[in-house]
């Protein structure tokens, strides 16, 4: 389990061409607008409720049992907006499921590439 300021990350699975995790977004956080160049993922929402931005212009509330398809190059940030952690399963598939592959266009967190790694400001 890998923590953030945002929550919290689980590899549950990683081969070569995919991964398997679980993410919990803490109460009022979210993580950065970002997307990826080689990666696309598939987001299935376990429990709590969120905001996702999907493309340039889709903003919408997600709720427990909500799936989602998010192709390569495609913008996406999801936000959890109640006081009970967020918690979904993300598929990711490509030929790069690293941090070199994570494009951030908004981060609230001030994160930063370091290698393989993804380091923080606490704020």
């Amino acid at each position: 389990m890998t923590d953030y300021p945002w929550g919290s990350c689980e590899v549950l699975e990683e081969q070569e061409k995919y991964s398997v995790k679980k993410i919990i977004i803490s109460p009022k956080k979210r993580f950065s607008l970002h997307y990826h160049l080689l990666q696309s993922e598939h987001w299935v929402i376990i429990s709590g409720q969120g905001k996702m931005v999907l493309g340039a212009n889709q903003d919408f509330i997600v709720f427990e049992r909500d799936a989602f398809f998010i192709p390569e190059n495609t913008i996406h940030r999801l936000e959890n907006v109640v006081d009970v952690p967020l918690i979904l399963v993300q598929t990711s598939m490509g030929p790069s499921l690293n941090e070199s592959d994570v494009y951030r266009l908004a981060d609230d967190y001030h994160c930063e590439k370091k290698g393989k790694m993804v380091q923080c400001m606490k704020l």
